[in-house]
């Protein structure tokens, strides 16, 4: 499974957010690409092999944009309310909807040419993070 970077490039404290990351959470009207009016509040935690110290980023798996069936993956790339939580649950990072919204129209241009490099690329760009100050 690929692991796609969220850099924390234009942080103050980018090795900070990743050091306290303990869960990402969002929101969203799809579930394995099935549309909810209602929508979902989504959540996971962030394991070790997530946490690249050394850039330092929070990385996601390269499943959460093409599926292991090379299916486009909707979940994510229609998120919004995008944080990122420490172990009290406080929100230490987001990533502003305008990004995704944004980024969302060329992830699946470029899908839809099946240039999945450039798909990639695009998902690790868009999902840099910024702290709550």
């Amino acid at each position: 499974m690929a692991l796609k970077s969220l850099y924390l490039w234009y942080l103050e404290q980018p090795l900070e957010i990743v050091e306290q990351a303990l869960a990402i959470k969002w929101q969203t009207h799809y579930s394995d690409n099935v549309y909810r009016e209602e929508g979902y509040d989504i959540g996971r935690s962030f394991t070790e092999q997530q946490k690249d110290y050394e850039t330092p980023a929070l990385k996601m798996f390269g499943i959460d944009v093409i599926t292991q069936d090379g299916e486009y993956r909707k979940d994510f790339t229609n998120a919004f309310n995008v944080v990122i939580t420490d172990n009290d649950g406080d929100t230490i990072a987001y990533i502003p909807d305008a990004v995704i919204n944004a980024v969302r129209p060329l992830i699946e241009a470029a899908y839809n040419d099946e240039n999945y490099t450039e798909v990639y690329r695009l998902f690790d760009e868009a999902f840099t993070f910024l702290p709550i100050e």
